[in-house]
């Protein structure tokens, strides 16, 4: 769920209050900072541009300066003197807005190591899986108690689910998954089960 502005600030003002702020910006580096010599007046943190953002803009610099176009909420366009730019890779900014990309981060498509998520290189396709979770899953607790452990999703293309859909253990995904039951009807599906390129509506097609 996207936060309202208004809402922002008041998370923010809370985590200023209680400190915690501070702790987060010590170790995420989150921020811009100002140079105590004044060499440098900024610094930016950048991601690459996609495609269609490169055909749009062919030009990101002018005359050898970086130019800032999107900033929280409005466009602007200045030239900053003495500034730094440091390339931040997307993956820093994996979204978590629903239950369904929590399904994607938790899964073997990535691992974490010393707190950092990183791509799992034996997936091949270079694009994450498109996950719908029902409103069943909605919920965090819903969507733990779903789930015994969460899929293998290394080889899965799609995966949508619908209805009162419960998961064992060990359970592979590949290929385009469907899941989708009618109300008053329950699935569980099996320990260690292998689901590939498979469209269930009934507890007899698993």
């Amino acid at each position: 769920m996207r936060r309202s502005p208004s809402e922002q600030n008041e998370v923010l003002l809370s985590l200023k209050s209680s400190g915690k702020l501070d702790v987060l910006l010590s170790q995420l580096g989150l921020g811009d900072i100002v140079s105590a010599h004044g060499k440098l007046l900024k610094y930016f943190r950048l991601t690459p541009a996609s495609l269609a953002k490169v055909e749009e803009k062919s030009s990101h610099s002018h005359e050898g300066k970086f130019k800032l176009g999107e900033i929280g909420q409005m466009s602007i366009k200045h030239f900053f003197d003495s500034a730094i730019g440091i390339n931040v890779p997307h993956s820093r900014y994996l979204p978590v807005e629903s239950t369904s990309d929590l399904l994607i981060l938790q899964s073997d498509l990535y691992n974490c190591i010393d707190g950092v998520l990183t791509r799992n290189r034996a997936r091949v396709n270079p694009a994450n899986p498109c996950i719908e979770l029902g409103p069943e899953f909605e919920e965090v607790s819903d969507f733990h108690s779903r789930f015994k452990s969460i899929p293998s999703m290394i080889e899965l293309d799609s995966l949508k689910v619908n209805g009162d859909v419960w998961f064992g253990t060990g359970i592979t995904l590949k290929g385009k998954v469907s899941i989708s039951v009618q109300p008053g009807m329950k699935i569980v599906i099996p320990d260690d089960a292998v689901l590939e390129d498979k469209d269930i509506n009934g507890p007899g097609e698993i």
